[in-house]
């Protein structure tokens, strides 16, 4: 049986871990009116669905919308008012749900997207400003105190997009897993950077979903896959300490920067045998280093130099003959 002393221990505790995690909205503010390109993106999405009371009841239950002051002054009230921050959001939250199609398509971003979202991320908050100019931010949760969370702020709803606003969400949910690995000054984007590609962390995550969505996703027009192009391109250039040597094609996806004029090598132009970059001499009697181990090594071709010469072990030793 707890004593009085461990009791109140708890409860200091608990005083202090719900202290830390900032509320999800404390102020209200004044929202532009929104951009007439981007809200015709909106309109487009919100066709589907049309504020079917099913859908936001079960994203109020999904995402805990409606719980306390989440969204208090943002719309929460006025739910298919499309100007306001809670209807945006219910439209990218839309957009992760519906867009992807049955079968698994690009990098699988966008098919797997909302079962990781909805695991992910138990809540989404709305806010007025973020105190570095985010559009949005992950909380990690203090278990059983709170719950992992996202709060989005108004560039989230006004300055992106439908589609973007849906990457954005994808993002965050990223973070449960992985933050952001390097400084503020590894690149152009301050703390938002990744070390590179294989990273595989929130950027990666949020260029992909993009680049699926403008290729294959179910609910979009012209302007909107536009955008993602743009979108997709500038992340890629600005997000990675380590530039990531891809693009997105429009219609095709993501490929080499030297696409569609890549040169594919093979091993015969250099007058070798193997698969490029893995190339041997032909002659099977070829042997390079000292012949009294009895050792053989292919003459490799390195795909760094571009160069013939190199050694590499993949060739089969050469026949007895050979080694007399």
């Amino acid at each position: 049986m707890a004593t009085d002393k461990t009791m109140t221990m708890l409860g200091v505790l608990t005083v202090a871990l719900m202290a830390s995690t900032p509320a999800l909205a404390q102020e209200t503010c004044s929202f532009p009116a929104p951009d007439p390109y981007h809200h015709a993106m909106d309109n487009f999405v919100w066709d589907y669905w049309r504020c079917d009371p099913a859908v936001w009841q079960d994203y109020d239950t999904r995402f805990q919308l409606s719980d306390g002051e989440n969204w208090e002054g943002y719309g929460l009230h006025e739910k298919c008012n499309l100007d306001l921050p809670y209807a945006r959001t219910l439209n990218a939250l839309y957009l992760v749900q519906h867009s992807a199609p049955a079968s698994s398509v690009g990098t699988g971003k966008m098919n797997t997207g909302w079962s990781y979202l909805d695991d992910k991320i138990p809540r989404i908050g709305a806010g007025c400003t973020c105190d570095s100019g985010c559009v949005a931010r992950y909380s990690p949760g203090f278990w059983p105190f709170a719950l992992e969370r996202v709060q989005v702020f108004t560039p989230f709803y006004y300055s992106r997009t439908v589609s973007h606003r849906a990457a954005v969400l994808i993002h965050e949910a990223r973070h449960d897993e992985k933050s952001h690995n390097e400084s503020d000054s590894a690149c152009g984007s301050g703390g938002s950077c990744d070390s590179d590609w294989a990273y595989d962390g929130s950027n990666r995550w949020h260029i992909s979903w993009l680049s699926d969505f403008e290729v294959w996703g179910n609910i979009r027009n012209q302007a909107m896959r536009d955008d993602a192009v743009s979108w997709a391109n500038y992340l890629i250039d600005n997000r990675f300490k380590y530039t990531p040597d891809l693009k997105h094609v429009p219609g095709v996806g993501l490929k080499q920067k030297c696409y569609p004029n890549c040169v594919v090598h093979t091993c015969q132009e250099y007058g070798l045998c193997g698969t490029y970059p893995s190339c041997y001499n032909c002659n099977p009697c070829y042997r390079t280093g000292d012949s009294s181990t009895g050792t053989s090594e292919a003459a490799a071709f390195s795909s760094q130099d571009g160069k013939a010469g190199s050694t590499g072990r993949d060739a089969p030793l050469p026949p007895p003959e050979c080694m007399l």
